[in-house]
């Protein structure tokens, strides 16, 4: 599964790529894309969880998280 295409991708404002961003920050948005299946082999190569969502529904979770904390899938979701 790819992150985006040029629309996503600009509409939200490359964030779709958050983990090529932390292991590259002077990379460019633009190359993102390219290192993207790289970076997703690699994890999966060292038991490295790579997660890609839905970008309407991570931001649904966004907005239910904001109004209470809340867990899903093992995991504890805390926003202030």
């Amino acid at each position: 599964m790819r992150c985006g295409n040029d629309l996503v991708d600009i509409t939200y404002g490359w964030l779709n790529y958050q983990i090529e961003h932390h292991m590259f920050p002077d990379m460019t948005p633009l190359q993102y894309r390219k290192f993207q299946p790289l970076v997703k082999s690699i994890c999966k190569k060292h038991g490295v969880m790579y997660v890609q969502q839905n970008a309407l529904k991570r931001t649904w979770m966004m907005f239910q998280a904001r109004s209470l904390n809340h867990q899903k899938n093992g995991y504890i979701y805390i926003y202030n």
